[in-house]
């Protein structure tokens, strides 16, 4: 079955279960996909509306900041038993990674990309205007797991910090967050 929005779209199948007589239907989302804040609600209404249906399952189509607990009238009823983000990055070219995505402030961060022993291998200096090889000295040491999502914005550098994957003071981890930071968070819902 399949819905269609101007701004989106839902895929999902119901699987029938009748039980002892009592109607417990699963219903299966395949794929949501909403460009809009009135789309995904209008999806989500549509996918939530059926009758005789028990559990709503879905498994790739909610990122971990969806607002889907919020537009329920009890948003404990919403359980998340796995998180799979369908998400990776493996930068090589990371200048041109650095320069192609947004960000939300107007600050600059020397981010150093480390090998093993946190000596820096290559510098940039990251900015919205760009970023640059430099040779000062940096703000934040990154392996290169943590480059990654650092450039992708789904965790803050003060987590990736608390992981053992990012170096840098207090002022420079504060500063990369609000740089980094973006929302919604990067998500895929296409299994490959």
């Amino acid at each position: 079955r399949c819905a269609l929005h101007e701004d989106g779209f839902a895929l999902w199948k119901i699987t029938p279960d009748w039980g002892e007589g009592e109607p417990n239907h699963e219903l299966r989302v395949i794929d949501l996909v909403a460009a809009t804040a009135a789309a995904h609600v209008a999806l989500w209404h549509t996918l939530l509306s059926h009758d005789l249906v028990g559990p709503i399952r879905a498994r790739t189509c909610v990122s971990i900041d969806d607002p889907l607990p919020f537009l329920l009238t009890d948003p404990r009823a919403l359980r998340t038993v796995a998180y799979t983000d369908m998400l990776w990055l493996c930068p090589f070219d990371v200048p041109a990674l650095f320069s192609a995505r947004s960000y939300r402030v107007d600050d600059s961060l020397v981010v150093a990309l480390v090998d093993g022993d946190l000596e820096p291998v290559e510098r940039w200096r990251v900015s919205p205007s760009g970023s640059v090889r430099t040779d000062d000295a940096p703000d934040l040491r990154v392996t290169r797991g943590a480059l990654g999502a650092l450039l992708l914005g789904g965790v803050t550098a003060t987590e990736l910090a608390a992981g053992r994957r990012v170096v840098g003071d207090a002022a420079s981890l504060r500063r990369a967050d609000v740089l980094f930071g973006w929302a919604p968070v990067a998500h895929c819902s296409t299994s490959f």
